[in-house]
């Protein structure tokens, strides 16, 4: 045998050594441990539920019966004197076989532009058919754009005629209309108690003194509500 072939042999049978021996036979499998690593599951997320339908007064078993809603004016008197002459119509128009209507007044807030959302409020939520409109300029404007935009009838107690000039068919004014009227409040209209005997002989008798202007419009108010809801009626 030649030396260099011995010097192979001798490499192999080293190489043969210094291996890894493979185990005679395989690791049964209760032998094997496989480490679990202690991480709880992620919860499931709770399905999500659509929410409940806004409830109004419309939508609910009449839990609130309908009725006619009054806006209040920033003057706390000018407000109870429309209240007081809306009622006493309401109350006169119930006595004849009218609807069977209440008054509900919208808490008084001092932004003028929340006046929209308190007419709202009144429709959607109080039952209101229709809306009556304090004097001031400002607060009438909002309240007849929001019931043009939402079908919802306004009775405007404002004289300015830009509140009433726009041709909504939604929007009606009961005092006398006049153009540059400002954002104060405007002067009582006048009243004639001779034209008026009505609203003054059903004034005297529940309050025992004649009615102001403002009376005598939430008066008129309520009559032209009362009106627009036969009318609605009867078509």
């Amino acid at each position: 045998m030649s030396m260099r072939r011995v010097v192979v042999v001798a490499l192999c049978a080293l190489a043969a050594c210094g291996a890894p021996r493979a185990p005679d036979t395989a690791p049964r499998g209760d032998d094997v441990r496989v480490p679990i690593p202690d991480v709880a599951a992620p919860a499931r997320p709770a399905p999500r539920r659509a929410p409940p339908p806004r409830e109004t007064a419309w939508t609910r078993d009449r839990d609130v019966r309908p009725c006619l809603g009054l806006v209040p004016s920033d003057d706390a008197a000018v407000t109870a004197s429309l209240a007081a002459g809306a009622r006493l119509a309401l109350d006169a128009a119930r006595a004849q076989g009218g609807p069977d209507l209440t008054l509900a007044v919208a808490p008084h807030e001092s932004r003028w532009d929340a006046a929209a959302s308190a007419a709202v409020r009144l429709a959607f939520d109080d039952g209101a058919v229709a809306v009556i409109a304090p004097p001031e300029r400002r607060r009438a404007h909002v309240i007849a754009q929001m019931g043009t935009r939402a079908g919802i009838p306004v009775i405007s107690t404002s004289p300015a005629r830009s509140v009433t000039s726009t041709g909504s068919g939604w929007v009606v004014g009961v005092v006398p209309q006049r153009d540059g009227v400002g954002d104060a409040l405007p002067d009582a209209p006048p009243v004639d108690t001779a034209a008026r005997a009505d609203v003054v002989a059903a004034y005297r008798a529940a309050y025992g003194h004649d009615p102001d202007g403002w009376a005598v419009a939430g008066w008129d108010a309520a009559r032209a509500a009362l009106a627009r809801i036969v009318h609605q009626l009867s078509r």
